[in-house]
């Protein structure tokens, strides 16, 4: 694996790439908050580990971003 350096525009492609990846994240972590929304409706009470929940999200988005081509750090 390369590693490159750099600043990049945000107006350019690579800048439209991480704009998509945002907003694909945002969808991401909107989806699993409505999960926890909807179990905590249920009355099914746990606890529920903030690290763990980030995680998760990381290794989702970690996955995305490497089919992407892009290096996410978390």
């Amino acid at each position: 694996m390369s590693r490159e350096t750099g600043n990049v525009g945000v107006a350019g492609s690579t800048g439209a790439v991480l704009h998509r990846s945002l907003i694909g994240l945002r969808a991401l972590v909107g989806r699993s908050l409505a999960e926890v929304r909807l179990t905590q409706a249920v009355q099914n009470l746990e606890h529920l580990s903030v690290a763990e929940f980030v995680d998760d999200l990381a290794s989702a988005a970690t996955l995305e971003a490497n089919a992407r081509g892009i290096r996410l750090l978390v």
